[in-house]
């Protein structure tokens, strides 16, 4: 990461983790961007507001870098819309690795990629573009995780596992190794995945069922 102070895109509870990283490996923040709409003010006291999405072209990007500060939970649009309209202004987002992080020499780490703390990434592993590699996660060997993906808490990724694009693995969740997992599927917290799983597919744990995408919000 270069030296360039950073912009935060997000002000909740994913920004304030990210925020912490930034200050931790000894980056300045320079302050945060919240989504257009949304109220000009930080629950941190120490993260000030720039203004929203718009206030980004006020900037240049030989200047500044860029952190995704918004999360996915339910889903990745937010993530990825505000990810692929910054990225389109020529803003560079790069990799971010929590200090108590675990990150094999052979692992590759796409742009704004961000592998929290305690989380594990082992040998010949790809994370592609702003994908969140969550508290705690585990990914084995030879997996290849899509972009915008989030591997959320505690979830265990074994051995030459590929995950597509916009899937969310939920906290907990364990996924054997040698399955795919289709784009824009959801894995619940806890599940147990010891099959390929379809694209636009949630899978619930216990019982592991694959599920219409139309019943996520269920």
């Amino acid at each position: 990461m270069t030296d360039r102070p950073v912009i935060v895109l997000g002000v909740g509870g994913h920004a304030a983790v990210v925020f912490d990283l930034l200050h931790i490996v000894g980056k300045t923040v320079k302050g945060a961007l919240v989504r257009i709409g949304a109220g000009l003010e930080s629950p941190l006291s120490n993260l000030a507001v720039l203004g929203d999405d718009s206030a980004l072209s006020e900037y240049m990007p030989v200047d500044v870098n860029i952190a995704n500060g918004i999360g996915a939970t339910r889903n990745t649009e937010a993530r990825r819309s505000a990810f692929s309209n910054a990225q389109a202004l020529g803003f560079d987002f790069p990799a971010l690795v929590h200090p108590s992080a675990i990150v094999a020499e052979n692992v590759e780490l796409g742009p704004g990629v961000q592998v929290m703390a305690g989380a594990i990434i082992q040998t010949g592993a790809r994370i592609k573009a702003n994908t969140i590699v969550n508290t705690g996660a585990q990914i084995d060997h030879d997996c290849l995780v899509g972009p915008h993906c989030h591997i959320s808490p505690g979830a265990v990724l074994s051995g030459a596992i590929v995950i597509e694009a916009n899937v969310i693995i939920g906290t907990g969740a364990r996924l054997i190794q040698e399955v795919k997992v289709g784009a824009d599927s959801h894995v619940g917290a806890g599940a147990t995945v010891t099959g390929h799983i379809p694209k636009c597919s949630v899978v619930r744990a216990p019982q592991s069922t694959v599920r219409p995408a139309s019943e996520r919000s269920k």
